[in-house]
């Protein structure tokens, strides 16, 4: 039962207690370390059968990418205990023989959510099989960002001792990683064959995505192959596009199944009845027809060995339970009541669990500790790691997910938050300064499974800045959630509450970059409501200076001009300088949106002279000078839509001397942009769009991504003023998008009003672009964008005059002039004139 997990030493004769002679022995010298699928495959002595289609398509592939050059991807499909394990290993056995290279990365149910830990698997795997001295020299050639990343994400140093990862914007670091796997994937397939098995797909991370994709865009260049497993249903998105093939795998025909229980249990006449029963009860599962043989070997009803087995007794019913859960459940009840607390505790810890780890948790001794090891590994119900693969020696995990599960489904409620703290305590003894992601990952989840509620929340929100500083957006998001649900668990007080409100106000910055402004705006309320609960004013006024900035992307101007003031007098009224100036900053923004640009510019003059004279800190992060200079970007572009150019050439003057002072990226974009907008503005078109292109360069290397449709659509209209139609198609194409993506409502309308733009000239395409703007006339008017309504307005006007409408034309005109008078914006109403009458010359 023992071979192939533990190794013997000669026998020898021993007086043991309770026996009239000496007994042989064998001392137990060591564990195996053979692969967890080479010991489950020699100790289950099972054939491999009813899979050679699958296997021909999978091979076919292979020997395709040999003679061809380029290669393909594949994924096998199926329920838990089919066999897609079985499949993928004996056709990557089969290439391996055959002299392919290998590499195998498996994700966890337990750390699946772990960002980077599918890319991490292949990498760390490619790093080992390289050696130490030829990924050095591959790390040489890469650019400073990229091997950064390979020594950040695959060696695990902290980021912040390593001067080029700790420069980059999140954004820039997720594309760092990405770019460096891609390198290194390819150099070590070069021009050799090679297989990479990825299984249990339905467990990968979604910051691994990006990582995927590009080694699976390698299979059409390299003689690379990707084999995947994944339950049904769980196949993800990005691989699921790019597969050609996807092979469904179901329980094996009557004739494969008869032919694995013959190489099980022998070819005796007196089993053939048993074996029918077995595929009756089984339906030809492959895992649940080995696990209930183990059953009636362990149960008695079967004698002699693997191969050669036959009844002990006559069996009218196999005795065994209706499912492969109760199966192996009645297998784990006949251990002993240590040996059945120590598989327990395996289970709680994970897919995978260390010896030292194991026996800390369980309090065993060392002896006992030993002997009932030994008996789980004999049953094989653990399986050994390779040593050969792992860090650490005395590694152990489950031969099949479903085993684990039954064994912690075993555990009583009761006992399992005991367990988990036991296993907790145990990980955070054993932390060092440096804590992986993955060390992280496991310490939030017992946490949370302890339901201690406050390290939990410690843990999960030390993964999402993490997570954050790595541009894993969706996993930031999700791990600010948990630790926002963990301190939601805490007793009641008013150090919770603020706890829980701190948390949001900073969560919102991973939503606000990944686009998910209208959670932002969410997480602003609940964050007012909580600290108005609590009484705690500086937290109030905080969330309702964040809850107007949000506001402004995706809220009407006249709601965000009211929550706007409110922020603003609070903050007053606090006496915070730092939230004061924010708060009227939003509000000059607000103002902007909503055409009111006398009163936008005066709370952008007093935000201003905060934070450059008076000393007031930006509490969302920056320099008091790029604070101040955003001022004077947004004055600017008041000014120009009011009319006076000579006040908008001042404050761009003060904005361009400040950028050249501070050395931001924001600080060169805001400069940029407004400049751009006063060049277009002045008629220097040219010159304009140049400014703008460098701003939108600039915005989107550093992921100033709110400010990208914003620039986009500014510099779309400059390029269709040049003539250059079809870039300013495919700009304004990237300002709509990204407008989306990031719920910039106003910037999506106002592309949308530019793109009409471009089909003014064309007869052809009038009518979708008189459909557009109307629509936008309509939304502005009702949600209160005026300055939109204006511009809408008057391309309205020209598009019904181009096609003979001359009394439509006239009303469109009289609306926009209306509106131009009431706001004063007659730099708007002459500039939009000028540039309509440009394009329906052309």
């Amino acid at each position: 039962m023992a071979e192939g997990y533990v190794r013997f030493g000669p026998a020898m004769l021993r007086p043991l207690k309770g026996f009239p002679q000496p007994v042989t022995v064998h001392a137990v010298e060591g564990v195996g370390d053979l692969s967890k699928w080479r010991v489950s495959s020699a100790r289950v002595r099972t054939r491999f059968v009813g899979r050679a289609a699958e296997s021909a398509q999978i091979l076919a592939l292979a020997e395709a990418a040999e003679i061809k050059g380029a290669g393909g991807c594949a994924a096998i499909l199926g329920e838990a205990g089919v066999g897609k394990s079985r499949l993928a290993h004996e056709c990557v056995d089969t290439l391996r023989a055959r002299g392919w290279q290998v590499i195998v990365a498996e994700c966890s149910s337990i750390l699946g959510h772990t960002p980077f830990a599918l890319a991490k698997a292949v990498l760390a795997d490619i790093a080992a099989a390289l050696g130490t001295e030829a990924m050095a020299d591959v790390q040489k050639v890469l650019p400073a960002a990229q091997s950064a990343a390979i020594d950040v994400v695959v060696r695990g140093v902290d980021g912040a001792n390593v001067p080029d990862w700790a420069s980059l914007t999140p954004r820039l670091r997720g594309r760092a990683i990405v770019a460096a796997a891609r390198a290194i994937v390819s150099h070590w397939v070069g021009d050799r064959p090679t297989i990479i098995l990825l299984e249990d797909l339905q467990w990968a991370d979604e910051a691994s995505a990006a990582t995927a994709e590009v080694i699976l865009a390698l299979t059409q260049q390299q003689r690379l192959v990707v084999l995947a497993t994944a339950r049904t249903g769980g196949l993800p998105v990005w691989l699921e596009r790019r597969a050609a093939r996807i092979m469904p795998l179901r329980a094996l025909e009557r004739d494969a199944g008869m032919a694995m229980l013959d190489q099980m249990l022998g070819s005796t006449s007196r089993l053939e009845t048993l074996k029918q029963r077995i595929l009756d009860h089984t339906g030809g599962m492959p895992l649940f027809v080995q696990e209930v043989c183990r059953d009636l070997v362990e149960t008695g009803t079967l004698r002699g060995q693997w191969g050669a087995f036959d009844l002990a007794a006559d069996a009218a019913t196999l005795g065994v339970p209706l499912t492969l859960q109760g199966v192996i459940a009645s297998r784990i009840d006949r251990l002993s009541r240590t040996e059945k607390r120590l598989l327990q505790a395996a289970a709680a810890v994970g897919p995978r669990v260390s010896d030292r780890l194991l026996q800390s948790v369980a309090a065993l001794h060392e002896k006992i500790f030993g002997q009932a090891l030994a008996a789980l590994l004999a049953a094989a119900l653990l399986v050994p790691a390779p040593a050969a693969t792992m860090a650490e020696q005395g590694t152990h995990f489950f031969p099949h997910e479903l085993i684990r599960q039954v064994a912690y489904d075993a555990v009583v409620s009761s006992e399992r938050d005991a367990l988990h703290g036991r296993i907790l305590a145990a990980l955070e003894t054993a932390t060092d300064a440096e804590i992986s992601l993955e060390h992280l990952g496991a310490l939030a989840h017992h946490a949370m499974m302890a339901r201690h509620w406050s390290r939990a929340a410690d843990y999960a929100t030390a993964i999402a800045r993490q997570c954050f500083g790595q541009a894993a957006l969706p996993d930031a998001m999700r791990h600010y959630e948990s630790a926002m649900k963990a301190v939601d668990r805490l007793d009641p007080s008013p150090v919770r509450e603020a706890r829980a409100i701190d948390l949001r106000l900073e969560a919102r910055l991973a939503h606000a970059n990944h686009g998910k402004v209208t959670r932002w705006l969410d997480l602003a309320r609940e964050a007012e409501a909580r600290a108005a609960a609590i009484g705690d004013d500086l937290r109030r006024v905080a969330a309702l200076a964040v809850r107007a900035a949000a506001l402004n992307f995706c809220g009407a101007p006249m709601e965000a001009l009211e929550v706007g003031a409110h922020a603003a007098a609070e903050a007053a009224r606090t006496g915070n300088p730092g939230w004061l100036a924010y708060a009227e900053y939003g509000l000059g923004q607000a103002g902007y949106i909503a055409g009111r640009y006398r009163e936008a510019v005066d709370n952008f003059s007093r935000a201003q002279r905060r934070f450059t004279m008076d000393g007031a800190t930006p509490p969302m992060g920056g320099s008091a000078v790029q604070a101040g200079l955003l001022c004077h970007m947004m004055a600017c572009l008041c000014f120009i839509a009011l009319g006076d150019e000579a006040a908008a050439a001042a404050e761009q003057c003060v904005a361009d001397e400040m950028a050249s002072q501070e050395d931001r990226p924001l600080a060169a974009i805001a400069a940029a942009f407004s400049r751009g907008a006063l060049l277009v503005h002045q008629g220097q078109i040219q010159d304009g769009e140049k400014a703008l292109a460098d701003a939108l360069v600039l915005a989107r290397r550093h992921e100033v991504n709110l400010f990208v449709p914003i620039i986009a659509s500014h510099q779309g209209l400059a390029l269709l003023l040049l003539g250059r139609a079809e870039e300013a198609q495919e700009t304004l194409d990237l300002a709509c998008t990204e407008a989306a993506t990031y719920e910039h409502r106003s910037a999506g309308l106002r592309a949308t009003i530019y793109r009409a733009m471009i089909d003014m000239a064309k007869p052809d395409g009038r009518a979708s672009a008189l459909e557009a703007v109307q629509v936008v006339s309509r939304i502005a008017r009702q949600q209160g964008f005026d300055p939109l309504e204006l511009e809408a307005q008057l391309v309205e006007a020209a598009l019904l005059g181009a096609a003979g409408d001359e009394a439509g034309r006239l009303r469109g005109d009289v609306v926009a002039e209306e509106i131009g008078l009431r706001l004063g914006a007659m730099g708007t109403l002459c500039d939009t004139r000028r540039h309509i009458a440009q394009l329906l010359k052309t």
